[in-house]
């Protein structure tokens, strides 16, 4: 897989979900980066999931939190890279998510009318 720029005008921001089994805890990383690929800050929630959850749920959790993180940096135009499909479809669909992380989806389509330009995509693994 080859790292690819946004636009100058945009941020990318990577965000990812991690499990911990054995220690019953989930956990969220992200790495905001600008268009030349330098890192402007990253961050992880690793010990702050006190229990291990399904893993799309996790994710779901991750844009949440990084669409606020983005607005709390008073960043305004991003590209959002997650690694589930049918989540980052969710994301920018109409309408209601019947999913068990609905809340959550809705969250971050509340939280996009914030944003000058905010772009979904999807990254295969």
């Amino acid at each position: 897989m080859v790292w690819r720029p946004p636009p100058s005008s945009l941020l990318k921001i990577n965000f990812d979900r991690a499990s911990f089994a054995a220690e019953n805890k989930s956990g969220i990383e992200v790495v905001i980066k600008n268009h030349q690929g330098l890192v402007i800050t990253s961050f992880s929630l690793s010990q702050q999931l006190s229990q291990a959850y399904l893993a799309v749920k996790v994710e779901a959790l991750a844009s949440t939190r990084v669409v606020e993180f983005a607005l709390e940096l008073s960043v305004d135009s991003v590209v959002l890279k997650g690694y589930y499909e049918f989540l980052m479809k969710a994301l920018v669909e109409e309408g209601v998510s019947l999913l068990s992380y609905g809340l959550l989806i809705a969250d971050v389509k509340v939280l996009s009318c914030s944003f000058f330009q905010l772009h979904y995509f999807h990254v295969k693994r």
